[in-house]
């Protein structure tokens, strides 16, 4: 028995006027070839032009495909031994990607920047089994900042790049905190985070820097039973 699973990609317009209202959903397989579209994440360009980053199951890569015109540009992105899951992409002022994702054979937190006709590849971070559940943005510069799990210590860190090294940090060391996060920064380059925390009651927290360090709540949760 053969199974087919394919990237799927959905958008839709909007008329201006007096009112604005959704045109229906247009629906496009962007690949299919093979077990792909896992852990996908998607960002535009200054063009509107829809990019986007996954995961193909199959041969255990990174993939990446951007529309051009009325088709999909489609190419890996990194073959590597086992590299691709929890990605996450950004593109800059300058159009380029960034890509951070899972390097499941070492481990490791892997970052992607597609620059001069090429694909270029960093470990912002190799303390551990660290990497999973990423999320990338950039700042003005065009510098990366990621937010990520350290796995070993089930705990949330941040690591950014200043131009001409990586800083990672430790935002919530609590028990069991991080997963399927989501990065931003504001309009003075501070990162915030969103994520999943506390295994016992479910809850969502947030995180901030300022000046004066990470400062961190408990959004919503759920009371633990009994």
């Amino acid at each position: 028995m053969v199974f087919t699973v394919m990237l799927i990609f959905a958008f839709s317009s909007i008329i201006t006027g007096e009112l604005m209202a959704w045109e229906e959903w247009r629906i496009e397989a962007v690949d299919t070839g093979g077990f792909v579209g896992k852990y996908c994440s998607i960002a535009t360009d200054a063009d509107g032009v829809p990019h986007v980053s996954y995961y193909d199951e199959t041969n255990q890569n990174l993939k990446y495909a951007m529309k051009s015109g009325s088709k999909w540009q489609i190419e890996i992105a990194d073959d590597a031994d086992q590299v691709g899951s929890y990605a996450s992409i950004v593109v800059d002022g300058a159009n380029m990607p960034h890509i951070s994702y899972y390097d499941q054979s070492s481990y490791d937190l892997k970052y992607a920047k597609y620059e001069n006709d090429e694909w270029g590849y960093q470990w912002p971070d190799n303390s551990g089994s660290v990497g999973a559940h990423t999320s990338i943005t950039v700042d003005t510069s065009g510098h990366p900042h990621i937010s990520y799990v350290d796995e070993g210590k089930l705990n949330l860190k941040y690591v950014s790049w200043d131009g001409s090294e990586w800083l990672s940090e430790t935002v919530d060391d609590g028990l069991d905190v991080g997963r399927h996060n989501s990065i931003a920064l504001d309009l003075g380059g501070s990162p915030h985070i969103s994520y999943f925390g506390d295994e016992s009651c479910g809850a969502l927290k947030y995180a901030y820097r300022d000046q004066r360090g990470w400062h961190i709540a408990k959004i919503d949760s759920v009371p633990p039973p009994g």
